[in-house]
């Protein structure tokens, strides 16, 4: 009888928390509790425990046992914490030394037979763990090729209790990431597909060079779905620390076991769509990432953009500026990553087919039109760096660059931008900071009249004008932007701002 100490983790948001694990099995009528905020998963961890613990042929010690739970501030959710309170509570009771769970993490679901499931955001739990300086962690064998990735550390698979005390008794093989498995999502949509639309090509190409925020305005089936589909395609893949970055947040919403998430994701939340489910939410079990957050270093997508709740369009005015989403709710307070790249498409009225130079092809009444076209507020669309106007085709010109000849000229793009920002900390034309945009990187002098001239557009308007206008001299190699280069960004930015009524 005596006390025993293990390390867990628990999430708290999207990111991992050390959680210190302290048993004490000690007289007193045969109990067990459990203290340090449990929410009700961990409190009914008691009951797992005690049947895994016994149908792995160790006794339950026949004294009262407590368990703590640190920093007792902190509110813990989920199951991972079983496997950690199992191995305490057998070496605090002694059938197993204490010195083997120094230095050494576990994360685990248990299953009454002693089996250990896998858990929710276990690479999000492990990534925590390595920053508080755990170098061996042990984690169910279904979550090991998610968690192989993790740098610095030393990954041990196992599949019930008594593999786990088997590994703590040095028997264990780290896990290799040589074989995990890379996400390839959108992988067979081709840009080839979208036939002309020049300028909207042209635009995509401009945002996926710096990073910057689309909005496309057509008629329906002028293929502005199929343009925003295809933008991730032209994206260059996530480095390793955005993959597990990203993969984190996917494994934190259950949508990935055992895949990297390499490419940048794409989110296509429909219209319908509560605020909760785009910007996030939180539940009894924790945060819940919504489609911003899940979308992180990639696109989101909002379709028919003017049909979506106001709340949700203004709700995503932060992340579009900052780049993270706060979440402020009674069970939780902080932040959630949202590092995204917006596209939105709307029809220019309720019934899609208003045509200035066709009168007769809507039927909408002009404060119909003004009302739909007002749904994307004024600061919303000043977040917003390129817009364009898309017209049906005729049987013109219908050749199209596939998707790999304009992946290589965004790269080539984002590797000049890169090598001139280095120096100031960033790698994308959007991320540049105003106060470096006037006083560090000027424009061509041709060009200097033209900025002059933006000053109706605000200091916001004058700043995303430069950042396409450096995109645009990046695409074409320029060494800076020149007066073509700058008027033609502000251009997209004023089609981005126009409210076209009748």
């Amino acid at each position: 009888m005596g006390l025993a100490r293990a390390s867990g983790a628990v999430l708290d948001g999207v990111r991992g928390v050390l959680i210190d694990i302290e048993v004490h099995v000690g007289p007193g009528l045969p109990s067990v509790g459990i203290v340090g905020l449990p929410g009700a998963s961990v409190n009914e961890a008691r009951w797992r425990i005690r049947s895994a613990i016994q149908n792995s042929g160790y006794p339950w010690p026949d004294s009262r046992v407590t368990v703590s739970l640190a920093p007792s501030e902190l509110p813990k959710h989920g199951a991972g914490l079983d496997l950690p309170m199992a191995l305490a509570i057998l070496a605090s009771s002694g059938r197993i030394p204490g010195h083997c769970l120094v230095g050494v993490a576990l994360i685990g679901e248990l299953a009454l037979d002693g089996g250990v499931r896998p858990v929710r955001g276990a690479l999000a739990l492990a990534l925590g763990l390595v920053e508080r300086g755990c170098r061996s962690v042990i984690v169910p064998h279904d979550n090991a090729t998610e968690c192989a990735v993790v740098p610095g550390v030393e990954i041990f698979a196992v599949d019930s209790l008594a593999a786990a005390l088997r590994t703590l008794a040095g028997e264990g093989v780290p896990v290799r990431a040589d074989d995990v498995v890379h996400d390839d999502h959108h992988s067979h949509l081709d840009l080839q597909d979208v036939q002309g639309q020049s300028q909207a090509r042209w635009a995509l190409e401009i945002a996926a060079a710096g990073g910057h925020h689309l909005l496309l305005l057509g008629n329906p089936g002028v293929g502005k779905t199929m343009l925003a589909e295809r933008l991730p395609g032209i994206l260059p893949d996530l480095d390793d620390e955005s993959t597990r970055e990203v993969t984190a947040i996917h494994s934190v919403a259950g949508l990935t076991h055992d895949r990297m998430v390499r490419r940048p994701p794409f989110q296509a939340p429909h219209c319908s769509a509560s605020s909760a489910a785009v910007l996030g939410s939180v539940r009894r079990s924790g945060v819940v990432p919504g489609a911003v957050t899940l979308a992180h270093r990639g696109v989101l997508f909002l379709d028919e953009a003017p049909e979506f709740d106001r709340d949700v369009l203004e709700g995503l005015r932060q992340p579009m500026e900052s780049r993270a989403i706060a979440i402020h709710r009674a069970g939780w307070l902080g932040s959630l990553p949202a590092d995204v790249q917006m596209v939105l498409a709307a029809n220019p009225c309720p019934c899609g087919h208003y045509n200035q130079a066709v009168t007769d092809s809507c039927l909408c009444r002009s404060d119909r039109i003004r009302a739909y076209q007002s749904r994307i507020s004024g600061p919303v669309r000043s977040r917003l760096d390129l817009g364009v106007n898309m017209h049906a085709l005729g049987a013109a010109s219908l050749d199209s660059e596939d998707t790999r000849s304009v992946r290589d000229r965004v790269w080539e793009a984002r590797v000049r931008a890169a090598h001139r920002l280095g120096r100031f900390g960033v790698s994308l034309n959007c991320r540049v900071p105003g106060r470096i945009l006037t006083d560090e990187l000027s424009v061509d002098p041709g060009a200097q009249d033209t900025v002059t001239e933006l000053a109706d557009l605000g200091m916001r308007g004058l700043h995303r004008c430069l950042r396409v206008a450096w995109s645009i001299a990046d695409l074409r190699a320029h060494e800076r932007p020149t007066r073509d280069d700058v008027r033609e960004a502000v251009d997209f930015y004023r089609a981005a701002q126009q409210v076209g009524v009748p």
